[in-house]
């Protein structure tokens, strides 16, 4: 499914005009969504609530710094860097692009002010820490260093993006949720009532699962660059070897999406040192329903919502007194 992601420009304006452009048109050219405030060069509060609003439906944020702080907002922080905290603060990748000899620059292009001056220096030492910087001095070299560097954050950093609508799930695909939901919600009911569960005629207690399993693995560039890129593989395994090596994380409630990590691990080979990116690996959703809802059949394990340490709601599965029993006979046969 061909992504396209949503990319926030972020710099002092009136003497980057020229380089916003050129950053643009590499953003363009990547295929992906430039969003920068061109229409806004005015900063003030007011608008700055609705910039973060923008921002916060980006996947990557570019920094680029050159000889200005920019205006002023009510706190002493110029807008820019304002842009920036929020973007640290809501973990979107920053892609941190600082012009060479600031010093060397014409007037025009520099603060005079020696509080502004101080206050760009603690400014480029804030961005600098703890992420890599890239420097350039043409809008040409500037424009390579951005399309490098969001190319190499596409494949190290995964990001949500953006697909078509008529992309983003088959109707069979959500014909398939749609029905698996049900049956989930016809056991849950017949547990809740203690009425026994019965299954379908056909239903199969082993049974093996083709998963969509995306993961990453490292690629090199022509550059000698390495980098972790993403990929998507169809694995077959069986239902009781995964139960097995899922289940013991699951005495307690496990959230959805750590399951759906851990099943990917054991698709992949069942040793995350040896997987790019583990925290990123997961199971396709229909797979994952599928599988689970097997499981429940089976009465092996049980699902609910509840609150996560965040406060939010979240879906959990944790394993029965059955799924316990069957996860210490099948593990005895991986040979744990």
């Amino acid at each position: 499914m061909s992504k396209k992601y949503q990319v926030f420009i972020s710099s002092t304006y009136t003497d980057l005009v020229e380089e916003r452009k050129g950053v643009e048109e590499t953003i363009i050219r990547a295929g992906d969504i430039p969003v920068g405030m061109e229409a806004f060069p005015a900063a003030d509060e007011e608008q700055f609530e609705f910039i973060k609003s923008i921002i916060d439906q980006c996947d990557y944020y570019v920094l680029i710094v050159a000889g200005r702080y920019g205006s002023l907002s009510d706190d002493g922080h110029s807008y820019t860097e304002k842009e920036f905290r929020y973007a640290v603060e809501k973990k979107i990748p920053v892609l941190f692009m600082l012009r060479e000899d600031i010093d060397k620059l014409p007037a025009d292009k520099t603060e005079q002010d020696r509080d502004a001056r101080e206050k760009l220096n603690k400014f480029i030492a804030l961005a600098s820490n703890g992420r890599l910087r890239k420097t350039w001095s043409t809008i040409d070299g500037l424009k390579l260093l951005v399309r490098e560097a969001l190319d190499h954050s596409k494949a190290t950093k995964p990001r949500p993006g953006w697909v078509r609508g008529d992309l983003a799930a088959s109707p069979e695909l959500l014909k398939k949720i749609a029905e698996l939901t049900l049956q989930k919600d016809e056991l849950k009911k017949a547990a809740q009532s203690e009425s026994p569960v019965i299954l379908p005629e056909k239903f199969e207690v082993e049974r093996d699962f083709n998963l969509d399993v995306l993961h990453f693995e490292m690629v090199h560039d022509e550059y000698g660059n390495e980098w972790a890129s993403e990929k998507t593989s169809q694995i077959l395994v069986a239902s009781s070897k995964v139960f097995a090596f899922v289940a013991p994380s699951m005495r307690g409630p496990l959230i959805h999406r750590e399951l759906s990590r851990k099943i990917a691990v054991f698709a992949l080979g069942g040793k995350e040192s040896r997987i790019v990116e583990v925290q990123n690996v997961k199971i396709e959703e229909g797979d994952f329903h599928d599988i689970l809802l097997h499981w429940e059949a089976l009465g092996l394990v049980k699902t609910f919502r509840e609150k996560t340490s965040k406060g939010n709601n979240d879906d959990f599965s944790e394993i029965t007194d059955a799924g316990n029993r069957k996860m210490l006979s099948d593990r005895i046969g991986l040979g744990n």
